[in-house]
């Protein structure tokens, strides 16, 4: 039990937070996953977009990898979850592919992420590329075995190089996000 004696320092030091300030918290957490659901209703509508199939799995590849990274309150397992059951909904792969590809990537940067933070650029971006081909590869894998049929396996190697090559770009744009958000947050 507290001691009487000792008083909660925490309620007299934080100050109320405004209506703005509760819709901005909110916008910064919620952003990662408006860009992906927005980017899979834009990359699923029927627009003459060469390869934008595997355009579509590679920027969402990169979304859940860089803000689970960087920033995992604003990529939540749950959210991770309904990105992937909203793709699944959308493309025409077999049901529930998508949302355990993102659920497993998600979890392997849960597991690395403390490692991952301090090291170069380059060795994060070489882990993006082993996950983003086991996972283009893991896909065409599932894909064969629930449709019974051996498919060309160069669409999965394309969208893995894909997925790999549109990193370093993605990169540096959700990092100027990302320090847009984090210094608004101190001001």
């Amino acid at each position: 039990m507290p001691s009487p004696f000792l008083r909660d320092l925490t309620s007299d030091t934080d100050l109320p937070t405004t209506f703005w300030q509760r819709l901005d918290k909110i916008a910064r957490h919620i952003l990662p996953t408006l860009f992906a659901f927005l980017t899979i209703i834009f990359l699923s509508s029927p627009l003459p977009i060469p390869g934008s199939t595997e355009l579509l799995l590679a920027i969402i590849i990169n979304t859940v990898f860089f803000w689970s990274l960087w920033r995992p309150s604003g990529m939540p397992v749950v959210n991770v979850f309904f990105i992937g059951l909203f793709m699944d909904l959308t493309e025409s792969a077999p049901f529930g592919i998508h949302t355990f590809t993102l659920l497993l990537i998600y979890g392997v940067i849960e597991y690395c992420r403390f490692y991952l933070m301090r090291v170069h650029f380059f060795i994060v971006w070489g882990m993006l590329s082993l996950i983003g081909l086991s996972t283009a590869l893991l896909q065409w894998f599932l894909t064969c075995l629930f449709r019974f049929y051996f498919f060309n396996p160069l669409p999965a190697l394309f969208e893995a190089c894909l997925c790999i090559g549109i990193y370093p770009l993605f990169s540096m744009v959700c990092s100027r996000i990302l320090y847009f958000l984090d210094k608004r947050k101190l001001q």
